[in-house]
């Protein structure tokens, strides 16, 4: 009781008193509608910073993209890229078009094969 009555206290939602030597815990039905009221008006001046920044963000890339030089040596950077994103893509299907007669993967075929078997052979009790 006293580990959740702590946390409670540390949250804000009941108030401590030590007087002598009894400590005294309590909360004004009033006083939760506060803390909800004053949590809520935090959450949305933070939402409204977010909201600026947000803003400001998006002006900054706006002015970033229209600053962006659209110069031959980009265009042909993007250029060759793009090649060079065909030749890989060529490559990549043909090693799985090659793929069959690999020979780990043929190897590996053999082995289960022969697991098969094995375990095709074992007498049932």
């Amino acid at each position: 009781a006293v580990v959740s009555t702590q946390s409670l206290v540390d949250d804000n939602m009941v108030c401590a008193e030590k007087i002598g030597t009894s400590n005294y815990f309590w909360c004004f039905p009033s006083q939760a509608v506060l803390s909800r009221k004053r949590r809520l008006s935090e959450i949305n001046s933070e939402m409204e910073t977010l909201k600026k920044r947000k803003a400001n963000n998006g002006a900054a890339v706006e002015e970033a993209k229209k600053s962006r030089e659209e110069g031959t040596e980009r265009s042909a950077l993007l250029e060759e890229l793009g090649v060079k994103e065909k030749m890989l893509a060529a490559v990549t299907s043909e090693v799985i078009k090659y793929k069959e007669c690999d020979p780990e993967v043929l190897e590996q075929k053999k082995k289960e094969k022969s697991t098969d078997c094995d375990s095709a052979l074992i007498p049932l009790l």
